[in-house]
């Protein structure tokens, strides 16, 4: 798909990559990626079937980023698989939208069996609602363009991290979410998933005798304390599910779905 599409900044023909489009990601960073191609499906479909994606997912990004703005990485064009690990999560998800977009469709049509013994029900979902040009002011609740699934710009750009004065005037500080801390979360024992796991994820370190030490338990914080620190990463580092809403026609039951858990998303049956 090559019409205009409002989340690119640039678009071009490479004799080496084809075409190319130049993405603003929600940390002020960008990126230029190639158009997907047949081999591609070979990386995606390693994981389609299985329980592992996020290895796959960052091979299949690796490869299709052929430009970048990013500081510390090896290569000032390229992204190592490993290094996508380091990507903060909104970027991360905003290029494989953008991707999907930019050489698929804006739109994803699949079907979801209800498990109530009728056939499966069509959807067709539009993508370009959960991206956004950040150099426009991004669309606050009761504001006309608000959808409450679209990625966010990080407010503070260009950095990963986020220190914080508490009102007890403990210091502290934590990282926005990247590869390393979902794969925490992603494998993380059930009985371990508590409401801290995402302060864990991020890294959470306290300023204690003139240096940062990383928090492992939180008996040294009070309640109000902790409900700062949740209020803190809702506000800076709301963590994107990229989720749907479809509705049951027979129940009237509403479902979030993962759209990445799609099938079709990589590989749509219907366009």
């Amino acid at each position: 798909m090559h019409t205009e599409l409002p989340f690119i900044q640039k678009q071009e023909e490479s004799t080496l990559h084809g075409k190319l489009a130049t993405l603003l990601l929600p940390s002020g960073n960008t990126v230029t990626i190639r158009e997907q191609n047949g081999n591609d499906d070979d990386i995606i479909s390693s994981f389609i079937s299985g329980d592992e994606m996020i290895g796959p997912i960052n091979r299949f990004l690796a490869g299709l980023i052929v430009d970048h703005s990013f500081e510390g990485f090896k290569s000032k064009s390229t992204i190592l698989p490993t290094e996508i690990l380091e990507l903060l999560l909104r970027d991360k998800y905003f290029i494989l939208m953008a991707s999907r977009i930019f050489s698929i469709s804006d739109t994803i049509i699949f079907s979801w069996d209800w498990k109530n013994g009728k056939p499966p029900v069509k959807y067709e979902e539009e993508l370009l609602p959960y991206l956004w040009d950040y150099n426009k002011e991004f669309p606050q609740p009761g504001d006309p363009e608000y959808f409450k699934y679209r990625i966010a710009p990080y407010t503070e750009q260009k950095t990963d991290t986020k220190e914080l004065v508490l009102k007890s005037g403990k210091k502290v500080r934590y990282g926005f979410l990247n590869g390393h801390g979902e794969n925490y979360l992603l494998n993380i024992a059930d009985d371990n998933r508590t409401i801290n796991a995402g302060l864990k994820a991020r890294g959470l370190e306290l300023w204690q005798d003139g240096e940062w030490i990383k928090v492992e338990n939180f008996k040294e914080f009070k309640a109000y304390e902790m409900a700062s620190l949740r209020d803190s990463i809702e506000k800076e580092d709301k963590q994107f599910d990229g989720l749907t809403d479809i509705t049951n026609p027979y129940s009237g039951e509403v479902l979030a779905v993962p759209m990445l858990s799609i099938q079709d998303f990589f590989f749509p049956r219907e366009i």
